[in-house]
């Protein structure tokens, strides 16, 4: 499940690119719409978010203060 969500971050990155290099509107013949891959960006972060929340990889670790009390 870790390798699968490794996987998706990179296909989420690589859409991100796409999205950056042709912009978040594109036209069709239909009119001005927003680009297709966020919504496939979008999915495969979610995607992420929930396999990482399952494999319970979801909390950061406590950090002490820098005086060293809580």
């Amino acid at each position: 499940m870790l390798t699968q969500a490794c996987q998706a971050v990179d296909r989420a990155e690589a859409l991100a690119a796409h999205v950056a290099e042709d912009g978040e509107i594109v036209r069709t013949p239909n009119g001005i719409k927003a680009h297709p891959a966020i919504r496939e960006e979008l999915a495969c972060r979610g995607f992420t978010v929930r396999t990482l929340q399952r494999l319970g990889l979801n909390y950061e670790p406590l950090r002490s203060s820098p005086g060293g009390g809580a």
